[in-house]
């Protein structure tokens, strides 16, 4: 994530461990940039990831399962990469 002049200008954010490789959240991404990284902007951003991958089912947990916790996980770890970058979610 950078932030100029307290907007985001551009963000990257992937997830593993839902389909065979990494997969990009672009949604997730253009939902961010040109908002301050506030706690309510990355979390609606957040939203964004549950329908953005079809998670695959494997042995480990459900496919419905991954959907719905992809958001919380997204959002922590935006939330994360706002303070990383003296920012106050």
């Amino acid at each position: 994530m950078t932030v100029a002049d307290g907007a985001v200008t551009d963000a990257r954010v992937a997830v593993t461990g839902l389909t065979h490789g990494p997969v990009r959240m672009a949604a997730v991404e253009s939902a961010l940039v040109g908002s301050p990284p506030t706690a309510e902007a990355i979390r609606d951003a957040a939203r964004l990831a549950g329908g953005e991958v079809l998670a695959e089912v494997n042995t480990r947990s459900p496919a419905a399962y991954r959907r719905r916790v992809l958001p919380v996980v997204v959002a922590r770890a935006l939330k994360s990469a706002a303070a990383d970058l003296e920012v106050a979610p």
